[in-house]
């Protein structure tokens, strides 16, 4: 059989070597798939605000509307990407002229050299990526993810978080060139996140994380929302919910329990909480996402 080089006409024989990828973002430790699928034709379609405990990445591939992130609003159009970190409260809502069509996926237990585990990007970047000249890659990758998640042919798990890796290091590749995010967190919100996600499931009230940071309440709440989009206690109760959706959905561990483990002494309040900020009752949450 001739083989026809679409590449590059003039070039009859190739040999590559490869060594050691030299850029500092890598990926080092490859995702497990949590969750894959599209929207396509649903123009009354909107999502309620939420947050996730993995990362989700959405390719729009038609249609316009916008994405809420930190209660800061970004216009999706097709051909960008949407990356939204764990923990990160948003949502997205269509055109009704002219309905969102995406992609997502959302992947866990990977690592990215110089970022913590599980996150693709940094707070300097914008969470909305054009993916321009690699839209035709993104949008293969998505249609083979798709499809083997569908058909669940032999070995798709791991054909799927293969095309996944893939599609991780395509978005490594777009920041790379990206330019940053003008607006960056002040050395106190850093602080204050920081505290916050180490001890999210002891518990935390406004007054203590004053004084474990040395900053007063009053500063704290103006300059954390004013930069995260979100007050403190919320991003606390948000990291809470998350970790709460991970324990429900992986473990047999009593409601009663991860409520503890998530920092609320009294698991009817728990149940309360959770269920504002989901829409599920912890068990109807662990029956629909047991994995």
């Amino acid at each position: 059989m001739k083989f026809e080089n679409s590449l590059n006409p003039e070039v009859k024989n190739l040999k590559t070597y490869f060594d050691r990828d030299g850029n500092a973002n890598v990926l080092m430790k490859n995702p497990r798939l949590v969750a894959s699928g599209y929207l396509m034709d649903d123009p009354d379609w909107s999502s309620d605000p939420h947050v996730h405990d993995f990362v989700e990445l959405i390719f729009c591939t038609g249609g316009h509307g916008r994405t809420t992130i930190f209660n800061q609003d970004y216009e999706i159009e097709p051909g960008d990407l949407i990356i939204h970190n764990p923990n990160t409260p948003h949502h997205e809502s269509s055109n009704l002229n002219s309905p969102l069509e995406f992609f997502f996926v959302g992947l866990t237990d990977f690592q990215i050299s110089g970022l913590p585990s599980n996150t693709v990007m940094d707070e300097k970047h914008c969470p909305v990526q054009k993916t321009e000249g690699y839209k035709e890659q993104f949008d293969i990758f998505f249609v083979e993810l798709i499809r083997e998640t569908l058909y669940r042919k032999g070995h798709f798990q791991l054909i799927s978080e293969a095309i996944c890796s893939c599609i991780l290091a395509l978005t490594l590749r777009i920041m790379d060139g990206a330019p940053v995010q003008s607006k960056t967190l002040s050395p106190h919100s850093i602080r204050i996140k920081e505290y916050i996600d180490q001890n999210f499931t002891s518990d935390l009230n406004l007054s203590q994380l004053s004084s474990a940071v040395y900053i007063s309440q009053t500063y704290i709440s103006h300059i954390f929302k004013a930069e995260m989009g979100v007050s403190p206690i919320q991003y606390l109760i948000n990291k809470r919910i998350a970790h709460a959706k991970h324990l429900l959905s992986t473990s047999d561990m009593p409601i009663a329990k991860i409520a503890t483990e998530c920092g609320y002494d009294d698991p009817v309040y728990f149940s309360q909480v959770f269920k504002r900020l989901t829409k599920y009752s912890p068990k109807k949450y662990r029956t629909d996402h047991k994995m």
